[in-house]
């Protein structure tokens, strides 16, 4: 009987340790294909839920990424994340607020990009693999006591391609909102990241965008906004 139980003890530990290690190698191998892509862009559509259970979105907004060699342009509504590599620096630009963050050292695009997850690897000691016919989702838990703000994080990746279909945060912490009746209320709010047509080409404005030369003028004593953005107001960080 104690061999019966140790053989199917060691055969769960097998199974959960093989399943982790394929959510590694999955997720290398999905961050691969966008590593070898000089050109790539998608696009992004966000769907804010007020509770896990919710099935129509709270607010939805389109985004837009593009991926020229190492630097990234990721727009999410008004806002815009660039990570230039090539002049070593990068950009927070709101276009609502005509205001931009400009840093003179390269940003970790880490939190905002959905298209690379390995981060999450690091971040998340415990993770699992549903696999379904068309698609694996590597699912990330959080502990009960744990300083990240989310409980949990669900990655869907095309079993064809590789390429990241939908990311899902779900906060840890409950957060406030008003229904249809403008009565605030509070619930544990879900962040849905959909991406679609994947192409391995972007456009000239595109590659121009990837630079941060696009978007300001880079003076000895002063940096400023340059051309629709000139009246920016500038915040060297």
């Amino acid at each position: 009987m104690k061999k019966v139980l140790y053989l199917i003890l060691m055969f769960s530990l097998n199974s959960v340790l093989s399943q982790e290690n394929t959510v590694e190698e999955i997720l290398i191998k999905a961050q691969g294909v966008i590593n070898n892509q000089n050109n790539l862009s998608c696009d992004l559509k966000y769907n804010y839920y007020t509770s896990y259970d919710s099935s129509k979105p709270y607010q939805s907004h389109n985004g837009r990424l593009v991926k020229n060699l190492n630097n990234f342009l990721l727009k999410i509504h008004s806002t815009i994340f660039l990570s230039d590599q090539l002049n070593n620096m990068s950009l927070k630009l709101n276009e609502d607020q005509k205001a931009m963050v400009v840093s003179k050292s390269n940003i970790n695009l880490d939190q905002a990009n959905p298209i690379d997850n390995t981060q999450l690897l690091k971040q998340f000691k415990t993770y699992k693999l549903i696999e379904n016919k068309n698609y694996w989702i590597c699912v990330f838990i959080a502990p009960d006591i744990t300083q990240l703000p989310y409980s949990k994080i669900e990655v869907e990746i095309n079993k064809t391609n590789f390429l990241v279909n939908k990311q899902t945060l779900y906060f840890s912490a409950r957060m406030p909102y008003f229904d249809d009746e403008n009565n605030e209320k509070y619930g544990n709010p879900k962040l849905e990241i959909i991406m679609s047509n994947f192409k391995n080409s972007i456009t000239v404005e595109e590659k121009n965008k990837t630079n941060i030369k696009s978007f300001i003028n880079i003076n000895p004593n002063k940096i400023s906004g340059k051309n629709q953005y000139k009246d920016y107001t500038v915040i060297e960080n």
